[in-house]
């Protein structure tokens, strides 16, 4: 589907959800690698492959804190070992094992020249003043010494390219003495809320309501790896939305704004969008309930602003089924796999209107590792509590509707529960 200027028809037509998603993702372009320092590293994504520098671990060394010995001279327990020195940990050793010999290392120690295994302490007992030890546990030629290049050696794929950096992956950097990395930055992502009956805390006049979505939509970018920007409410007027879109554009890498995308009087978002964006703006309805209307556009510069309907679930549904694809394109990762298919536990009704449903749904894994829609609530545009026990997102097609144990596409939201527990 390609987005631009549509004619009068065009615009009162439904478009189906997964043309909107894969034009709209079309039209993101993935940010600029650059330097990253590694305290900043968790959530960018690297363009080429890192490759490591130095092995892992770097030397023969202790896994325990005990005494480093030759198994040759353990035969029969108990044995009794003089011991002729101690390594510490970022100490190299001063002489060679040799027979009848041990050495009191602890853990991360140098293994010292001759020693082949090391005993643990609790397997150990020092006598006369520390000069000998009896060992009481057996030992076995490499027991507890971790070996060079074991886990790493010099020239492995360490991290992959296109691999979101999590912090495990941001350790090994650190563990190659990387302190500044060229990788595609976070994205900065920008919220905005529109509507003059909109109030962040305080009192309530009449007709107001409390601004839930921009909250929410921060959380979601959190959640979801983005660092997000509270570019604050705005009121229902096109020169105010303007200015604030500009000033929010000046310093993100890509915009949401809620509310003012339907068709109303009062609906200022399009207009200024294309007063912004006048090559790239477009209104869209989006063939799902709920979430039909929103719009769409890029700057010159190429940052994307996608405006959402203001009612809460309808936000919730296209953040996660059209806005996030889109985001993890402008971080540069690859494009999603396909969604996941669950057998419903329950059946979902609905009526035919040419639309995809999207209903709130909590999906659990089964004890064979399938995944089961087990409970769904109506998908009602202000209805966010539903949204909230949830941590899926069904997409039910158009018909009268599906019935238990049927299969369904769905899309997670949070973490998949199994056996009562909600993973994390």
């Amino acid at each position: 589907m390609a987005l631009g200027p549509r004619s009068a028809s065009e615009r009162h037509a439904l478009t189906p959800l997964d043309d909107v998603r894969d034009a709209i993702v079309s039209r993101v372009s993935a940010l600029k690698e650059c330097d990253v320092a590694l305290e900043h590293l968790h959530g960018c994504v690297l363009v080429t492959d890192f490759r490591a520098v130095v092995a892992n671990p770097r030397f023969d060394n202790s896994a325990m804190d005990g005494f480093a010995v030759r198994s040759a001279d353990v035969g029969d327990l108990p044995v009794r070992l003089r011991v002729v020195e101690q390594i510490l940990a970022g100490r190299a050793s001063a002489r060679s094992i040799g027979s009848g010999e041990a050495a009191r290392i602890m853990t991360g120690a140098p293994m010292p020249e001759g020693a082949d295994a090391v005993v643990k302490i609790e397997d150990a007992e020092v006598d006369d003043g520390s000069a000998t030890v009896t060992l009481h546990g057996p030992v076995a030629r490499g027991q507890h010494v971790r070996y060079a290049s074991e886990d790493v050696h010099v020239g492995d794929v360490v991290v992959s390219a296109g691999r979101r950096l999590g912090p495990i992956d941001v350790g090994v950097l650190a563990s190659q003495g990387v302190t500044t990395l060229s990788a595609r930055p976070r994205p900065v992502v920008g919220v905005i809320s529109t509507g003059d009956e909109l109030v962040q805390g305080g009192p309530l006049a009449s007709g107001q309501i409390f601004d839930t979505n921009r909250p929410m939509m921060l959380a979601l970018l959190e959640q979801w790896g983005y660092e997000a920007v509270d570019a604050g409410g705005v009121a229902d007027d096109e020169d105010a939305i303007v200015a604030r879109l500009d000033a929010t554009i000046a310093r993100c890498d890509a915009v949401i704004t809620t509310g003012g995308v339907s068709v109303g009087d009062a609906d200022h978002v399009m207009l200024a969008l294309r007063r912004l964006c006048p090559v790239s703006a477009v209104g869209l309805r989006v063939a799902i309930k709920p979430g039909k209307p929103m719009s769409f556009a890029v700057t010159d510069e190429g940052v994307p602003i996608f405006s959402l309907a203001g009612n809460p679930l309808a936000a919730v549904s296209l953040f996660h089924l059209v806005v996030r694809p889109a985001l993890a394109r402008r971080a540069g990762l690859a494009a999603a796999k396909a969604r996941l298919v669950a057998r419903l536990d329950v059946a979902l009704s609905r009526r035919v209107d040419g639309r995809t449903h999207v209903v709130p749904a909590r999906v659990t894994v089964d004890s064979e590792a399938r995944l089961r829609v087990e409970a769904a609530w109506e998908a009602e545009s202000h209805r966010l509590r539903s949204a909230a026990l949830a941590n899926a997102l069904v997409l039910v097609p158009d018909g009268p509707g599906l019935r238990a144990g049927d299969l369904v596409e769905i899309e997670l939201t949070g973490g998949l529960v199994a056996g009562g527990r909600e993973s994390e």
